[in-house]
Protein backbone atom coordinates (compact mmCIF):
# COMPACT_ATOMS: atom_id res chain seq x y z
CA UNK A 1 0.00 0.00 0.00
CA UNK A 2 1.53 3.23 -1.21
CA UNK A 3 -1.30 5.60 -0.87
CA UNK A 4 -4.14 6.12 1.94
CA UNK A 5 -6.36 8.90 0.62
CA UNK A 6 -9.28 10.08 3.01
CA UNK A 7 -12.60 12.13 1.49
CA UNK A 8 -14.21 15.06 3.07
CA UNK A 9 -14.73 18.62 2.61
CA UNK A 10 -12.40 21.44 3.82
CA UNK A 11 -13.33 23.73 6.35
CA UNK A 12 -14.91 23.81 9.64
CA UNK A 13 -18.22 23.69 8.65
CA UNK A 14 -17.75 20.41 7.36
CA UNK A 15 -15.36 18.76 10.13
CA UNK A 16 -17.80 16.95 12.25
CA UNK A 17 -20.04 16.00 8.94
CA UNK A 18 -21.03 12.44 8.25
CA UNK A 19 -19.07 12.80 4.71
CA UNK A 20 -15.82 14.35 6.29
CA UNK A 21 -15.74 10.79 8.06
CA UNK A 22 -12.45 10.00 5.78
CA UNK A 23 -10.60 13.44 6.49
CA UNK A 24 -11.73 11.88 10.19
CA UNK A 25 -9.68 8.77 10.08
CA UNK A 26 -6.71 10.30 8.31
CA UNK A 27 -6.82 12.93 10.77
CA UNK A 28 -6.30 9.84 13.47
CA UNK A 29 -3.54 8.14 11.51
CA UNK A 30 -1.58 10.96 11.15
CA UNK A 31 -1.51 11.48 14.91
CA UNK A 32 -0.72 8.13 15.89
CA UNK A 33 2.48 8.24 13.78
CA UNK A 34 3.36 11.87 15.09
CA UNK A 35 3.41 13.24 11.31
CA UNK A 36 2.52 16.63 10.21
CA UNK A 37 0.60 17.80 7.19
CA UNK A 38 1.92 19.42 4.16
CA UNK A 39 0.43 21.10 1.17
CA UNK A 40 0.41 20.22 -1.96
CA UNK A 41 -1.23 18.39 -5.16
CA UNK A 42 -4.35 20.37 -4.20
CA UNK A 43 -4.65 18.46 -0.90
CA UNK A 44 -2.87 18.12 2.75
CA UNK A 45 -0.60 15.23 2.60
CA UNK A 46 1.81 13.39 4.96
CA UNK A 47 3.62 10.34 4.88
CA UNK A 48 4.19 7.47 7.25
CA UNK A 49 6.49 4.18 7.44
CA UNK A 50 4.53 0.89 6.63
CA UNK A 51 7.05 -2.06 6.79
CA UNK A 52 10.21 -0.34 5.93
CA UNK A 53 7.86 1.53 2.84
CA UNK A 54 6.80 4.69 2.74
CA UNK A 55 2.87 5.51 2.80
CA UNK A 56 1.02 8.40 1.48
CA UNK A 57 -1.96 10.09 3.27
CA UNK A 58 -3.90 12.46 1.55
CA UNK A 59 -6.81 14.54 2.38
CA UNK A 60 -8.09 16.13 -0.96
CA UNK A 61 -9.41 20.41 -0.43
CA UNK A 62 -10.74 20.20 -3.79
CA UNK A 63 -14.15 19.71 -2.51
CA UNK A 64 -15.63 16.01 -2.50
CA UNK A 65 -17.07 16.14 -6.20
CA UNK A 66 -13.56 17.16 -7.58
CA UNK A 67 -11.32 14.68 -5.33
CA UNK A 68 -9.94 12.61 -8.05
CA UNK A 69 -8.18 16.17 -8.78
CA UNK A 70 -5.93 15.94 -5.78
CA UNK A 71 -5.68 11.62 -5.85
CA UNK A 72 -4.71 11.81 -9.40
CA UNK A 73 -1.87 14.58 -8.68
CA UNK A 74 -0.44 12.29 -6.06
CA UNK A 75 -0.60 9.13 -7.94
CA UNK A 76 0.93 10.66 -11.12
CA UNK A 77 4.17 12.50 -9.63
CA UNK A 78 4.93 9.31 -7.28
CA UNK A 79 3.39 6.48 -9.99
CA UNK A 80 1.27 5.07 -7.73
CA UNK A 81 -0.92 2.72 -9.38
CA UNK A 82 -4.19 1.96 -8.51
CA UNK A 83 -4.09 -1.17 -7.13
CA UNK A 84 -1.66 0.55 -4.40
CA UNK A 85 -4.01 2.52 -3.24
CA UNK A 86 -6.31 2.27 -0.32
CA UNK A 87 -9.44 5.09 -0.56
CA UNK A 88 -11.55 5.66 3.01
CA UNK A 89 -14.74 7.34 2.50
CA UNK A 90 -18.92 7.40 4.02
CA UNK A 91 -20.98 4.98 3.14
CA UNK A 92 -25.05 4.97 2.77
CA UNK A 93 -25.45 1.88 1.90
CA UNK A 94 -24.19 0.79 5.52
CA UNK A 95 -25.51 1.49 8.64
CA UNK A 96 -23.68 3.52 11.25
CA UNK A 97 -21.03 1.98 12.97
CA UNK A 98 -20.23 -1.07 10.30
CA UNK A 99 -17.05 -0.55 7.77
CA UNK A 100 -16.82 -2.58 4.91
CA UNK A 101 -13.61 -2.90 2.23
CA UNK A 102 -14.63 -3.48 -1.73
CA UNK A 103 -12.44 -3.64 -4.94
CA UNK A 104 -13.28 -2.99 -8.36
CA UNK A 105 -16.75 -1.13 -7.41
CA UNK A 106 -18.64 1.43 -9.13
CA UNK A 107 -18.81 4.82 -6.80
CA UNK A 108 -22.29 3.55 -5.94
CA UNK A 109 -23.28 7.63 -6.68
CA UNK A 110 -20.30 9.00 -4.35
CA UNK A 111 -19.43 12.01 -6.42
CA UNK A 112 -16.04 11.97 -4.46
CA UNK A 113 -15.87 8.02 -5.68
CA UNK A 114 -17.46 8.72 -8.88
CA UNK A 115 -14.59 11.94 -9.21
CA UNK A 116 -11.27 9.57 -8.47
CA UNK A 117 -12.42 6.92 -10.68
CA UNK A 118 -12.82 9.46 -13.37
CA UNK A 119 -9.21 10.78 -12.71
CA UNK A 120 -7.64 7.74 -12.45
CA UNK A 121 -9.16 5.64 -15.29
CA UNK A 122 -9.26 3.32 -13.17
CA UNK A 123 -11.60 1.51 -10.48
CA UNK A 124 -9.22 -1.40 -9.34
CA UNK A 125 -8.35 0.24 -5.70
CA UNK A 126 -9.50 -0.77 -2.52
CA UNK A 127 -12.13 0.88 -0.88
CA UNK A 128 -12.98 0.90 3.17
CA UNK A 129 -16.51 2.05 3.64
CA UNK A 130 -18.05 3.73 6.54
CA UNK A 131 -21.20 2.91 7.59
CA UNK A 132 -22.96 6.19 8.76
CA UNK A 133 -26.44 5.81 8.14
CA UNK A 134 -28.33 6.41 11.19
CA UNK A 135 -31.34 5.63 9.47
CA UNK A 136 -32.57 3.97 6.12
CA UNK A 137 -32.17 5.03 2.83
CA UNK A 138 -36.31 5.45 2.22
CA UNK A 139 -36.02 7.67 5.34
CA UNK A 140 -33.48 10.17 4.09
CA UNK A 141 -35.24 10.18 0.66
CA UNK A 142 -35.54 13.58 -1.06
CA UNK A 143 -32.89 14.71 1.46
CA UNK A 144 -29.53 12.79 1.19
CA UNK A 145 -27.61 15.68 0.62
CA UNK A 146 -28.68 17.10 3.35
CA UNK A 147 -28.22 13.69 5.46
CA UNK A 148 -24.54 13.18 4.88
CA UNK A 149 -23.89 16.78 5.17
CA UNK A 150 -25.26 17.04 9.13
CA UNK A 151 -23.37 16.23 11.93
CA UNK A 152 -23.75 12.87 13.73
CA UNK A 153 -26.19 12.70 16.54
CA UNK A 154 -25.32 12.77 19.98
CA UNK A 155 -25.80 9.52 20.24
CA UNK A 156 -23.76 8.55 17.11
CA UNK A 157 -21.60 10.60 18.86
CA UNK A 158 -21.01 8.58 22.04
CA UNK A 159 -19.11 6.14 19.73
CA UNK A 160 -18.18 8.34 16.87
CA UNK A 161 -14.09 7.56 18.48
CA UNK A 162 -14.68 4.12 18.63
CA UNK A 163 -16.07 4.26 14.96
CA UNK A 164 -12.81 6.20 13.68
CA UNK A 165 -10.24 4.37 15.58
CA UNK A 166 -11.74 0.79 13.84
CA UNK A 167 -11.14 2.41 10.94
CA UNK A 168 -8.09 3.74 11.48
CA UNK A 169 -7.00 0.21 12.82
CA UNK A 170 -8.45 -1.40 9.69
CA UNK A 171 -6.45 1.21 7.37
CA UNK A 172 -3.39 0.38 9.21
CA UNK A 173 -3.82 -3.17 8.89
CA UNK A 174 -4.71 -3.04 5.75
CA UNK A 175 -1.08 -1.18 4.68
CA UNK A 176 1.04 -3.59 6.08
CA UNK A 177 -1.01 -7.04 5.49
CA UNK A 178 -2.77 -6.81 2.03
CA UNK A 179 -6.40 -6.01 0.98
CA UNK A 180 -7.24 -10.16 1.24
CA UNK A 181 -6.79 -10.17 4.75
CA UNK A 182 -8.13 -6.82 5.47
CA UNK A 183 -11.16 -7.99 4.18
CA UNK A 184 -11.89 -11.37 5.75
CA UNK A 185 -10.48 -9.86 9.36
CA UNK A 186 -12.94 -6.41 9.42
CA UNK A 187 -15.86 -6.67 6.34
CA UNK A 188 -19.27 -6.49 8.54
CA UNK A 189 -17.12 -5.72 11.33
CA UNK A 190 -19.33 -2.95 13.39
CA UNK A 191 -17.70 -0.93 16.43
CA UNK A 192 -18.82 -1.24 19.62
CA UNK A 193 -16.53 0.56 21.37
CA UNK A 194 -17.71 4.09 22.60
CA UNK A 195 -15.49 7.29 23.00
Amino acid sequence: MRLIAGLGNPGTSYAATRHNIGFTILNRLAELHSVSWKDGFRGEYAQITVKDSGCFLLKPMTYMNNSGESVGALCGYYKIKPADMLLIHDELDLPYGSIKFSINGSGGGHNGVDSVISHLGARDFCRLRMGVAGISRAEMRGYTKDYVLAAFTAEERESLGGFTALGAEAAAFTAENGVRKAMEKYNGKINRRQT
